[in-house]
């Protein structure tokens, strides 16, 4: 049940990701960097994009991992 838990999680925190890129990383981009073409402006912000998905998964990875090996364990008896 943690797994699923987590998963769903994993799921809505990519969607966000891509929702809030979407919306707001746009201005956020302008500011900073000043693109001079357009295709320097998709590759900066495919490029963050990219980061904040790969962090999100990171994240998922590492709580599933620690999960994993945490003590309680789901499918021994306890004591």
């Amino acid at each position: 049940m943690k797994y699923l838990v987590a998963t769903i999680i994993l799921f809505f925190a990519m969607f966000s990701g891509w929702f809030f890129s979407a919306k707001y990383l746009e201005p956020v981009i302008l500011r900073v960097f000043a693109p001079e073409t357009h295709d320097r402006y998709l590759d900066i912000w495919f490029s963050i994009f990219t980061i904040i998905e790969i962090v999100i998964v990171i994240i998922y990875a590492v709580y599933v991992y620690k999960t994993y090996k945490s003590k309680t364990n789901l499918t021994k008896p306890s004591n």
